[in-house]
């Protein structure tokens, strides 16, 4: 997430997976969040996390990562 905002790197090939916030894009907030949760051990991310799986509210990104959940 961080070398696609900050060091021109590829798109995530899930979007959606990285808009924690559910802004409707990627910001460094969402980054921030999830920083938060690995190293300082915040709250969990938003669902469906930790399983696999569609956002029960509904993407608002672009999802072209496998979606394999078997």
């Amino acid at each position: 997430l961080l070398n696609f905002l900050f060091a021109g790197g590829a798109p995530p090939s899930c979007e959606a997976a990285g808009d924690t916030d559910r802004s409707g894009d990627i910001g460094m907030t969402d980054a921030i969040q999830i920083l938060n949760y690995l190293f300082l051990g915040a709250d969990g991310l938003p669902a469906p996390f930790p399983e696999c799986g569609r956002d029960p509210l509904g993407e608002l990104l672009r999802c072209d990562g496998a979606r394999d959940c078997q």
